[in-house]
């Protein structure tokens, strides 16, 4: 299932709902991720098409400025970014197919062979 980190407001409005009740009652699983330049703390929300991780800092952010246009966001906000398991070690993969380890460290980038599966080019120091 495909992982996306989505700020809190770029969410629909009834999956807005969803998660701030669940987040209100604790039911969400907490987790770090690479987002915006460092690692942050989220929740995990789960729906049939996705599993997103979400930025607490948004949802409390979204919460206190509740009248704001979503249109009026950029894009910067939302990345996809996949879990890549390769070699025993698992790893975070943007669009750009740039890798990333747990610490949110550039390791380097993720290439397509020509026979369909991919390997790691680890980005020189």
């Amino acid at each position: 299932m495909k992982k996306v980190i989505k700020a809190f407001k770029k969410l629909s409005k009834s999956d807005q709902n969803e998660l701030y009740a669940d987040h209100s009652q604790g039911e969400l699983e907490r987790t770090a991720f690479p987002y915006n330049g460092g690692l942050e703390e989220g929740v995990i929300y789960k729906t049939e098409e996705c599993i997103y991780l979400v930025p607490i800092s948004s949802i409390k952010e979204a919460k206190s400025t509740v009248d704001e246009d979503l249109d009026e966001e950029s894009d910067e906000d939302e990345k996809d970014v996949i879990q890549w398991d390769y070699r025993g070690e698992t790893y975070y993969v943007d669009d750009n197919d740039m890798v990333y380890d747990q610490n949110q460290d550039e390791v380097g980038k993720r290439i397509k062979t020509k026979s369909g599966t991919y390997k790691l080019k680890v980005r020189k120091a």
